[in-house]
């Protein structure tokens, strides 16, 4: 069953089952008030939480599902008390001793309708139950069908017929696909939205009874018929959806995404969850497997039976698949290398299967590819899964264990990474993946050398923002890899066994470094370090603008370096610099950014105005920015200088002369188009320059005129000024 944890423990097991009190019934007036009714068995998956009783340190991953027991008598689901069952498999056939209320002579009313009739009514209780006929198999091929009932009790939610039937359509697609055709779907059929009575509580067998009797139908009893009741979100149910093991009936909580009805549809065909296990060894160290292992009964995100991801369902694992017959494995022996297909492959031999003592352990590869792509593709590759034998839940083991790092970190062999097997005398080698399988080479792991092993020291608290070093021993020779699981923390080189880590002043969360040590025969040792983050870490942060320069000219490019340091050590933090022209309203011109290990942040700007200048820095999580008052600059900017150019090109006798003019930056030689430049010219003899005209610079700074003097004169261009740029005049030029 799925919820967004896919399921936390109900509130009590009592919101889903009714334990009934013994009801009144009247006086036996020489009839029975005991009768016999026959049904199916239905087991409803409930779960206890993943951090419940159950889940502490278990052996291996036993079941932790919890159950519900219902039954379908006379058309209705009627609540079965706790524990009156055992531990039967549900889908088949029980016989319930009803002790109920005396009709006409005497004698309790007969008859399956009127039985379940009065249990559902709470008029009559089941005192005992004995299953008669177990279900046949784990699932039953040919053709199934789905028929989904919408109710309300004040109004619908926002989905219809046709995007209901687009989900349901959905799952037939799935499974029909997951078995190979060996189960297939008939197109759904969906009803129209149906009003019942407002529910008093969360009571899956009521909601499902009055569903039924609101569209004229009975409780299905053929593990080929589907019945689905989907209702808008009740909050006082804590799940997501509700499904028997196997069995016909489900219960959708509002939730209309592929993968929960898939996954409902999964333990109605017989399946339970798909796990992982976290273990430890005797020192706490992580392992794949032990006699100490925590099991999170849906944490196999990749698969349609572990937690819902709202979206289309995963493939389903091969334990699964080889529990409901559609799997033929291949048995590993030593000396053997072994092309395992992609798990979507349906139809291949598309495991290996090693068999241990009390379980199987399945290894499949995983691609990153098609409904696979649910978690990051890290993650993907050449996975392994436990069953128990008989069991119908799996679990995922860490083949490349790590603490800290969650229950789904190291689910895939390394590239020439020896694996050995618990509990078993062979060891896995992953030699190679492609578009047909991957390669794995089983060898007998009594042949190789001693596992390695690996230790870390290195600090256990640090400042944010100052570094940290962590130094790796392996036994003997070998390769060294780390993996650091903070995304905004630096680090040294990840091949040596020094590591130095930095975070910035914002890291506020503890940060996790695992080191893998490779021996030189492949086998592999890991282990995990876990640093603290401390205080805050004082800094002191200074500032500079280059070029050096007091008054540099308009749109002059200046860079602006912050530093960050502590005690002359560089600090690694997040920066941002603003500016202003009036020392009051501020505006952000870079960041924020990470500095990295140097402490440092250098922008670039290029002021138009005089500017004030100023950074702040922000030390931790939730602090804010913190501008401190003496770290800041007063840029003030000077007009840019102007150069206007002359060249005269001569008429000859009987034409007129030509002057060139070009306007442009001194600085940068940069042509200054759309200037107003003005021609002046002198006669031989006067002192005063006069205007000829105004000429507007072109794309590339030229202005041209022809002029036709006729006495000896001097022409110049005059470059006007501008709030940003020197007015400038050419040197004079004589005409005649």
């Amino acid at each position: 069953m799925g919820t967004r944890r896919l399921l936390t423990l109900l509130a009590a097991t009592a919101a889903a089952v009714s334990v009934l009190p013994a009801p009144a019934f009247a006086a036996d007036t020489g009839g029975s008030d005991l009768v016999s009714v026959t049904g199916t068995l239905s087991t409803v998956v409930v779960d206890s939480a993943a951090d419940g009783p159950e889940g502490a340190a278990v052996r291996r991953g036993p079941e932790q599902t919890v159950i519900d027991d219902m039954a379908v008598v006379g058309g209705k689901v009627v609540d079965l008390p706790d524990g009156l069952v055992g531990k039967a498999a549900g889908g088949g056939r029980v016989r319930l001793t009803v002790h109920g209320p005396a009709g006409a002579g005497g004698a309790t009313r007969t008859g399956d309708a009127q039985v379940a009739a009065d249990l559902t009514a709470g008029s009559a209780l089941v005192v005992s139950a004995t299953t008669t006929a177990p279900p046949s198999s784990p699932m039953v091929p040919g053709q199934h069908s789905l028929t989904v009932l919408p109710v309300y009790w004040s109004a619908p939610d926002s989905q219809t017929r046709s995007s209901l039937a687009t989900t349901a359509g959905a799952v037939g697609s799935y499974w029909t696909d997951q078995t190979g055709g060996t189960v297939t779907f008939a197109a759904p059929d969906v009803r129209d939205w149906a009003k019942i009575a407002t529910p008093s509580s969360c009571d899956p067998s009521s909601l499902m009874n009055a569903a039924l009797a609101a569209n004229g139908l009975s409780a299905p009893t053929s593990r080929t018929q589907h019945l689905l009741v989907y209702f808008p979100h009740l909050s006082n149910c804590g799940w997501t959806g509700l499904g028997p093991m196997p069995g016909s009936t489900m219960w959708i909580n509002g939730y209309s995404d592929p993968d929960a009805w898939e996954h409902e549809t999964g333990h109605n065909l017989g399946l339970g969850h798909a796990g992982a296990l976290s273990c430890t060894d005797s020192a706490g160290a992580p392992v794949s497997l032990s006699d100490a292992c925590a099991r999170d009964d849906y944490a196999d995100l990749a698969d349609v039976m572990g937690y819902a991801q709202f979206g289309d369902a995963g493939t389903l694992n091969a334990a699964l698949a080889d529990y409901l017959g559609l799997l033929d494995p291949i048995v590993g022996a030593p000396g053997q290398i072994i092309t395992v297909p992609p798990i979507s492959s349906v139809g291949s031999a598309r495991a290996l299967v090693v068999p241990l003592s009390d379980s199987e352990l399945y290894v499949e590869y995983r691609p990153y590819a098609g409904r696979d792509r649910r978690q990051p593709q890290s993650w993907a590759g050449v996975q392994v899964r436990q069953r128990m034998t008989g069991s119908n839940q799996s679990a995922i083991l860490a083949v490349e264990p790590s603490a800290g790092s969650g229950t789904q970190f190291g689910a895939a062999m390394a590239p020439d990474a020896v694996w050995r097997v618990p509990d078993s005398s062979l060891a896995l080698l992953l030699l190679d993946t492609g578009s047909s399988g991957a390669r794995v080479a089983v060898e007998d792991a009594t042949s190789l050398a001693p596992a390695p092993t690996v230790t870390v020291a290195g600090p256990d608290q640090v400042r944010p923002g100052l570094p940290a070093t962590l130094v790796a021993r392996g036994s003997g020779n070998g390769s060294y890899r780390w993996n650091l699981d903070a995304t905004h923390c630096t680090a040294s080189r990840a091949d040596r066994a020094s590591f130095v880590l930095q975070c910035p002043t914002t890291q506020t969360t503890a940060v996790t470094a695992t080191v893998r040590f490779t021996a030189p025969d492949g086998q592999v040792a890991q282990r995990t370090y876990r640093v603290t983050m401390g205080k805050p870490t004082d800094v002191r942060l200074t500032q500079a603008v280059t070029p050096a320069t007091s008054r540099p000219y308009y749109r002059q490019r200046l860079r602006v370096t912050a530093r960050l340091q502590r005690d002359g050590i560089p600090v690694r933090g997040w920066v941002m610099l603003w500016a202003s022209h009036d020392g009051q309203s501020w505006k952000a011109v870079a960041g924020p950014v990470d500095t990295g290990p140097d402490g440092r942040l250098t922008a670039t700007v290029r002021p138009r105005h005089a500017t004030y200048f100023q950074l702040g820095t922000s030390v931790a999580s939730g602090v804010g920015w913190v501008r401190p008052g003496n770290v800041f600059s007063h840029v003030t900017v000077r007009k840019r200088p102007v150069r206007a150019g002359l060249r005269v090109d001569s008429g000859g006798p009987g034409r007129r002369d030509l002057l060139h003019g070009r306007v442009f930056d001194r600085l940068t030689g940069a042509p200054l188009a759309g200037r107003r430049v003005v021609l002046l010219r002198r006669v031989v003899g006067s002192h005063y320059w006069v205007r000829v005209g105004v000429h507007v610079s072109g794309t590339a700074g030229r202005v041209l005129a022809r002029v036709d003097p006729s006495r000896r004169t001097y022409y110049r261009w005059r470059a006007l000024g501008t709030p940003h740029y020197r007015a400038d005049r050419s040197v004079a030029a004589l005409l005649r």
